[in-house]
């Protein structure tokens, strides 16, 4: 399984989508086995963000998952 995951601020609250996501993952049956951190390049541009209260997210994760217990085949 691969999935692309992004944290966000919601409420002036971080919320940790790529812990969440892990974690269900686990309780799934699936063994998490790698961990990418993809980060933006370029500006974040939007006219919604005049004042920031919070690190803005430049990055996202890809995470990689097999079905079982072992990363390997």
């Amino acid at each position: 399984m691969l999935a692309k995951i992004t944290d966000m601020v919601n409420n002036h609250r971080s919320q940790w989508a790529h812990c969440d996501f892990m974690r269900m993952a686990k309780e799934a049956g699936f063994t998490v086995c790698d961990l990418i951190v993809k980060v933006r390049k370029g500006p974040m541009l939007s006219d919604k963000w005049r004042n920031a209260y919070h690190a803005r997210k430049r990055h996202c994760f890809w995470i990689i998952c097999r079905n079982g217990t072992r990363c390997e085949r």
